[in-house]
């Protein structure tokens, strides 16, 4: 299972579409760049650095779930809403962490 990282609209009739913190159950890799999953009931593929299955260029990215909302404070952190999906790049010591949303890269709380 994975999390969908960014938005894909389905391009093809064997696309599967996604949404930004959708889950999809990974049924294979079709190469290194798609795989083929389901999710919302549906069947299809989709490119695999989309979702934190195969986010980066080989790097293995995690993902996180937002629960508090977050204002940015500088213009090297993220502003962070509830039930946004980040894709976390690196930690910054024990109470940061550096990560990627909506394409802008920043630092946020561990805790949010």
């Amino acid at each position: 299972t994975c999390t969908v990282l960014f938005e894909f609209a389905a391009e093809g009739p064997d696309d599967l579409p996604l949404r930004v913190g959708d889950r999809v159950e990974v049924l294979e890799e079709v190469s290194a760049e798609w795989l083929r999953g389901r999710c919302n009931g549906k069947t299809g593929t989709f490119p695999s650095e989309f979702t934190d299955y195969g986010a980066g260029t080989g790097d293995k990215h995690s993902a996180c779930s937002v629960h508090f909302d977050f204002e940015a404070e500088g213009p090297d952190e993220l502003t962070l809403r509830v039930g946004d999906v980040v894709e976390v790049l690196d930690e910054i010591g024990d109470e940061w962490l550096l990560g990627r949303l909506n394409g802008k890269e920043g630092r946020f709380p561990r805790d949010f």
